[in-house]
C-alpha cells in the first residue's frame, strides 16, 4: 500500500503548478544572484567555489522553509479539506503505508524543488563567462559534481527532513495547516535567536549548536579559510559542524518517528467534542406578528461602520488564535534576548539607550515580522473560503470594497500591535537594566511614522498578491519573491 501511496502522491505533486512555480522561483533567485557576481564570498573568491555554492545553499534551505512548509504541510490535510478522510476506514490502507507514502511523496518533490534551486547557480555559472554582466569573468572557476553534492547532503537533506518533520507532524495531530505557519515561524525565530547570540563572542560554540540550518557552524569550520582555500577544498565534517547535523538531523528524525508511532486513524477521524450548554427551560417563542419589520439600509455610512465592525471581528479572530499567541510569546522572547545580548559589544555591556532598542527592529526582527505579515495576510484573504462561507458571503447585500476594507483594517491592526510590541519590549529591556530616560518621542517616531509604514507596504503587496493569486500557498511564495526582487533589483 506504501507504493500506491506513494506514487499517487508523487504524481499529484508533479501535476500541480505550484510545484514548478516554486522551483522556478529559487531558480531565479540562485541564477540570477550567480550570474550577476552577487555572491557570500569576498572578491578574490570565485562566485562558484565550494565555499560560496556552500553558504548559497544554507540560504536556500533557510527560504525553501516555507516552500516545505506549503509542500509538507499539506498532504495529510487535503484529506481534511475535501473530506476523503472518511473512507480511509472502507478501503486497506494501513496507518504506516499510509503515512509514509504522503510522507516520502511530499518530500522526495521538496527535494526536487531544491535541486532545481541548485541547478541556478550550475547555469548561472555556465553562462555567467558568457555574458560578463558584472564584468568578472575571472571570478568564474570550474564546475565540479562535489561541490555541489556536499552541500546538498550535508544542508539540504538534513534541513528539509527537520522541517519537513516538523510541518507534517504538525498537521497529523493538529489537523489544521494553520499549525504549519507556527512552526515555521517559531523555526525561524530559533534561527534568529542564534544570529542575536552569535553577537556576544564567548557564546559561539553554543549558537554553532543551535543554529537549525548550520550557517554558523559551517562559518566558524571556514572562517581563517584564505582565498585559495575557499575556492578548492570542501568544509570537513567534524567538530561542531558534525554535531551540529546530527543534532538537528536526529531531533527530524525522532519527530518523524513519535509522528508515525504516534499517529492512528481513529484520532485522524475523531470529531473534537464541545462544550454542552446546559440544559434550560423551554421558554414561548415570540408571535413572529409581533416583531418589528427591519429596514434595510444601503448607505455608503452604514457600509463603513460595518467595515470597522468586521474588522474588529476579524482582529479578535487573528489575537485570540492560540498560534498567533505562540507566535506572539516567540517574538516577544526574541524581542529581549536580542536587546539583552544585542546590547553588549565583544562581551562589553553598554547603555541601553532607545537607539539601541530600536535597533532589534532594523535587523533580523523584520525578517520575522515579513513572514508574519505574508502569512496572516493569506490567512485573513483566504478565511471565508477556509471554512466554506465564501458562498455564503457572496450572497449578502454588501459591496465587495467593504469586505475586503475589513481585511485590510484587520492587517492594519497587526502592523500596530507589532510595532506597539518592539517599544513594549525596548521600555521592559531598559527598566531591567535599571535605565529610565526612554526617550518616548524617539519610539513614536522611529516606529510609527517609519516601521509602519514599511509594514503597512509590506502588507498591501501581500494583499494585492494573494487577490491575484487566489491561491494561498502560492501565494505565500509569489509575495515573498516579489518582496526579494524589490529588495535585490537595487544590489545589481
Amino acid at each position: 500500500m506504501f507504493t500506491e501511496i506513494f506514487t499517487f502522491e508523487l504524481a499529484y505533486r508533479l501535476k500541480r503548478p505550484a510545484t514548478y512555480l516554486y522551483a522556478l522561483i529559487l531558480f531565479l533567485f540562485t541564477f540570477l544572484f550567480v550570474i550577476y557576481g552577487n555572491g557570500p564570498a569576498s572578491e578574490k573568491t570565485n562566485i562558484n567555489s565550494p565555499f560560496a555554492i556552500s553558504q548559497f545553499v544554507v540560504v536556500l534551505t533557510i527560504f525553501g522553509m516555507l516552500i516545505a512548509s506549503a509542500i509538507m504541510g499539506v498532504p495529510i490535510y487535503r484529506d481534511i479539506e475535501h473530506n476523503t478522510k472518511h473512507y480511509f476506514f472502507s478501503f486497506p490502507i494501513t496507518e504506516r503505508g499510509y503515512l509514509l507514502g504522503r510522507y516520502f511523496g511530499s518530500f522526495v518533490v521538496l527535494l526536487g524543488v531544491m535541486a532545481v534551486g541548485m541547478l541556478g547557480i550550475v547555469i548561472g555559472s555556465l553562462l555567467g563567462p558568457i555574458f560578463n554582466l558584472a564584468d568578472n569573468t575571472e571570478r568564474f572557476g570550474p564546475i565540479h559534481f562535489r561541490d555541489y553534492a556536499y552541500p546538498f547532503l550535508v544542508f539540504v537533506i538534513p534541513n528539509m527532513f527537520l522541517v519537513g518533520s516538523i510541518f507534517f507532524g504538525l498537521v497529523a495531530f493538529s489537523r489544521q495547516v494553520f499549525a504549519t505557519y507556527a512552526g515555521s515561524i517559531l523555526l525561524f525565530v530559533a534561527y534568529l535567536l542564534g544570529a542575536t547570540l552569535m553577537q556576544d563572542l564567548e557564546n559561539k560554540h553554543l549558537v554553532n549548536l543551535l543554529d537549525p540550518y548550520g550557517s554558523y557552524a559551517y562559518g566558524a569550520a571556514t572562517r581563517y579559510w584564505s582565498p585559495v582555500e575557499q575556492n578548492t577544498l570542501l568544509a570537513p565534517l567534524e567538530g561542531d559542524l558534525l554535531l551540529n547535523r546530527l543534532i538537528w538531523f536526529g531531533l527530524g528524525l525522532i519527530i518523524f518517528l513519535l509522528t508515525v508511532l504516534r499517529f492512528s486513524f481513529s484520532r485522524f477521524l475523531a470529531v473534537p467534542l464541545g462544550k454542552r450548554e446546559k440544559s434550560e427551560p423551554l421558554k414561548a417563542i415570540p408571535s413572529l406578528a409581533s416583531l418589528p419589520v427591519p429596514t434595510p439600509v444601503f448607505r455608503t455610512g452604514a457600509y463603513v461602520r460595518q467595515m470597522f465592525r468586521q474588522a474588529r471581528i476579524e482582529f479578535g479572530n487573528i489575537i485570540r488564535d492560540p498560534y498567533f499567541i505562540a507566535i506572539l510569546l516567540g517574538a516577544v522572547l526574541f524581542l529581549f534576548l536580542d536587546g539583552w545580548f544585542g546590547a553588549n559589544i565583544y562581551g562589553t555591556p553598554s547603555l541601553p539607550t532607545t537607539y539601541a532598542m530600536l535597533e532589534a527592529r532594523n535587523g533580523t526582527f523584520f525578517f520575522f515580522v515579513l513572514i508574519v505579515l505574508i502569512f496572516y495576510t493569506g490567512e485573513v484573504v483566504h478565511r471565508d473560503k477556509t471554512v466554506h462561507y465564501d458562498a455564503i458571503a457572496d450572497a449578502l447585500p454588501v459591496p465587495d470594497w467593504m469586505n475586503y476594507g475589513a481585511k485590510l483594517l484587520s492587517m492594519i491592526y497587526i502592523c500596530l500591535a507589532l510595532t506597539t510590541l518592539v517599544m513594549v519590549s525596548g521600555v521592559l529591556n531598559q527598566t531591567v537594566k535599571g535605565y529610565f530616560n526612554y526617550e518616548f518621542p524617539l519610539y513614536f517616531r522611529d516606529l510609527y511614522l517609519i516601521a509602519f509604514t514599511q509594514y503597512f507596504q509590506l502588507v498591501m503587496l501581500a494583499f494585492f498578491v494573494h487577490t491575484l493569486v487566489n491561491q494561498k500557498f502560492v501565494g505565500h511564495i509569489v509575495t515573498l519573491a516579489v518582496y526579494i526582487v524589490i529588495w535585490a533589483v537595487p544590489q545589481f
